[in-house]
């Protein structure tokens, strides 16, 4: 019952400090994993804010040339100038503007103003054109004097996207306009997607419009109007979310998108696959579970050495039962100590021996006095004296000594070595007592 209790508290012991470990490895785990996808996520942002700066300050630099220009025209209408002098001017203006906006190309500068279509590269309109309808001046119109970025186009002719900027005039019904393409833009997100692991990379203007894309058949198209494609779930997902950061799911995958606001409602987005952008952190995810692994192997690999040696430990002591079965008095006596403790005994020798184990000495002579023939007690009290025990051993492997008990049962006592000191002298031995007849009996 003893050592049944035991191995049941190392059992337990074992299981806890097993919890203990999966425990401290789960929130080590845990702790890492958050951190470096925190990092990585971050790092993904500063990226794409970078690449969102050189599209800013193209269209910042743009809205600035429409500003000056806007401007200069209306000073020049308040002076009543000509319409061949506002032609000229805008004529100048479209060199400069040329010249002045990097990464585009650019149709001019042209507008209402005065009530007539004015150009400035000289492109002269069919009759049956109307300013006041275009989108150029009716998304003007409605701004009331602020500078507008007008709905992106495919230009079907050349397939690059062109964009209007346009600004109401303080009188209330003069359009300046500037057309700019944004192929500037488009080489952008091409190189931005070599040079990265992102599975796309677009610029959306408000309306969903593919202003540029790193998928060169993308561009244009009206993602709002679209269903089941990667763009449509992504502007979604743009709809929900007011971060810059969020996740969707297309066709099975998981992807991370990364948006950076560049100005007037146009974004830069970036779509990359979760098991690509988080892999170094996946990999951390695989070391866990080889450790918690490598802990269950361990924490198997105790129960069962714990399993052979109690299954070892029964073993023996059924084969110790057994043959302690034979002897009605079996104990193991510490000669130094003159101490013993009890494997097996009758009730007849518990009733004499009591249960102290000390003055082994004592003690066994006064069962040995109680239970045997008095023809026999001189020579079995020599037999299990103590002092001289050691030399009469020596090397056997046992000694014995028959006599006949006070019921007239022929027995047997036995010493048998256990244990010796450095020196080889005997310290302890176990002694038992078997009934092996009756006398007279062969």
């Amino acid at each position: 019952m003893k050592n049944n209790q035991i191995d049941r508290r190392r059992i337990i012991e074992i299981i806890l400090m097993s919890l203990v470990i999966i425990g401290v490895l789960t929130i080590n785990f845990v702790t890492i994993y958050s951190q470096s996808r925190d990092n990585i996520i971050r790092s993904c942002e500063n990226d794409v804010l970078k690449q969102s700066s050189g599209i800013v300050a193209f269209l910042t630099e743009s809205i600035n040339t429409v500003d000056m220009s806007s401007y200069m025209m209306a000073e020049m209408m308040e002076g009543d100038a000509t319409y061949e002098q506002l032609e000229t001017f805008l004529e100048t203006e479209s060199a400069i503007a040329l010249k002045t906006v990097e990464g585009s190309t650019s149709n001019g500068l042209y507008g209402f103003f005065n009530g007539e279509y004015v150009d400035g590269t000289g492109w002269v309109p069919d009759e049956d054109y109307e300013p006041t309808q275009r989108p150029w001046y009716t998304a003007a119109a409605s701004m009331q004097g602020e500078t507008v970025l007008v709905t992106p186009y495919v230009d079907a002719q050349t397939g690059t996207v062109m964009m209007s900027i346009s600004k109401l005039l303080p009188d209330g019904k003069s359009v300046l306009a500037l057309d700019l393409s944004l192929d500037g833009i488009q080489d952008d997100v091409v190189k931005n997607k070599a040079f990265g692991s992102w599975e796309a990379v677009m610029v959306l203007a408000p309306e969903a419009i593919v202003a540029a894309h790193s998928d060169g058949d993308e561009k244009g198209k009206d993602y709002s109007q679209e269903e089941d494609s990667l763009g449509s779930v992504i502007y979604k997902g743009l709809k929900e979310s007011n971060g810059n950061h969020f996740d969707i799911t297309y066709k099975g995958s998981q992807y991370c998108i990364f948006v950076a606001d560049i100005l007037s409602g146009w974004k830069l987005v970036t779509a990359v696959r979760s098991n690509v952008l988080l892999y170094s952190v996946n990999k951390l995810y695989v070391v866990f579970m080889l450790s918690i692994v490598v802990v269950f192997c361990m924490i198997f690999f105790v129960f069962r050495k714990i399993g052979l040696k109690k299954e070892q430990a029964e073993y023996l002591s059924r084969q110790l039962r057994a043959v302690v079965n034979v002897y009605f008095s079996v104990h193991l006596i510490d000669i130094r100590k003159d101490t013993y403790s009890v494997l097996s005994q009758s009730e007849s020798v518990r009733s004499i021996i009591g249960d102290d184990t000390d003055r082994a000495q004592y003690r066994f002579r006064l069962v040995m006095d109680a239970l045997t023939d008095p023809r026999y007690k001189s020579s079995i009290f020599e037999f299990i004296d103590f002092a001289t025990l050691d030399e009469r051993i020596g090397d056997k492997r046992c000694i014995s000594k028959e006599f006949i008990s006070n019921m007239n049962d022929r027995c047997c006592g036995r010493f048998v070595p256990v244990e010796r000191d450095e020196d080889g002298h005997l310290t302890k031995v176990i002694w038992m007592v078997e009934r092996i007849g009756t006398d007279g009996e062969d």
